[in-house]
């Protein structure tokens, strides 16, 4: 009976840790830290909490503010861990915004107008970017990209990064994201189906295995080409994301994609740091 206890409040945490977007956040920082290690340049600590807490903001604004409009302040007891969460991450991050130089703040602030349209449209007439599939897959990528590329680069101008090499990163980076997001467009194909937001909507699951798959070997072929040679951290994250496209269906495991998809930076970090 104890054990029954315990296995209840375990589930319970983790549904708390998932659905107030902390998992989400450790896996953007990660991807960041990530860029860090790869370009083997100090890590910049405040600007990774800062990070951690303006992405839990972010997500529980896209999560819950279409929430809270309709309800008002019954949402706040329906959700009161995730509320107390979110001010404490909002609060870390207003202060993070006073250690970071001009041109992140400056980026800082368009990708929070992209966010705000991802989850409310800007005009009477427009749809959000979420209705958008496409545009919904490449804002996330980018958003993503710019946090753990953009990010570094910015905060340290002096960083000694080949001009060659730096727009083919963030395009790697974008499509890294791109694969992560493909098994929950998977998951939730019969629900966006009824509003075309998904990209399943319009093409089939398999289909879109093949071109996350192709885009999966192009990039492969093209890291050998701008580097001359494929090191052990690339080959792993592609093989990876391969499997991961592999082993993706429609019927999933309810923490396939919120837990298992978005543990892979952090697996890719952890590889990196042992490797």
């Amino acid at each position: 009976m104890q054990q029954i206890v315990i296995v209840r409040r375990m589930r319970k945490l983790l549904g708390i840790y998932l659905q107030s977007s902390l998992h989400v956040s450790f896996s953007i920082c990660a991807l960041t830290a990530l860029f860090y290690l790869q370009n083997d340049i100090p890590v910049d600590t405040a600007l990774l909490l800062f990070i951690f807490c303006a992405s839990v903001v972010g997500y529980n604004f896209i999560k819950f503010a279409p929430l809270i409009i309709r309800e008002k302040w019954k949402s706040f007891k329906r959700f009161p861990y995730i509320m107390v969460i979110t001010s404490m991450a909002f609060t870390g991050a207003f202060l993070g915004l006073f250690y970071l130089s001009v041109a992140v703040l400056g980026l800082t602030v368009f990708l929070g107008f992209l966010v705000y349209w991802y989850t409310f449209p800007i005009s009477n007439n427009a749809k959000n970017l979420r209705h958008h599939p496409l545009l919904k897959l490449f804002t996330i990528a980018w958003v993503w990209a710019s946090i753990s590329i953009l990010f570094p680069v910015l905060e340290q101008q002096a960083m000694n990064l080949d001009d060659a090499i730096f727009p083919f990163e963030l395009a790697e980076r974008m499509v890294w994201v791109l694969v992560l997001m493909i098994p929950f467009e998977i998951r939730d194909a019969d629900d966006d189906a009824r509003s075309g937001n998904s990209i399943i909507s319009y093409i089939s699951i398999k289909d879109t295995k093949i071109i996350s798959g192709s885009f999966i070997f192009l990039f492969i072929i093209l890291r050998y080409v701008v580097n001359g040679q494929l090191k052990c951290l690339p080959v792993f994250i592609y093989s990876s994301l391969f499997i991961l496209l592999v082993f993706t269906k429609k019927k999933q495991h309810r923490y396939y994609s919120a837990f298992f998809v978005e543990s892979f930076p952090v697996f890719w970090l952890l590889w990196a740091w042992i490797y």
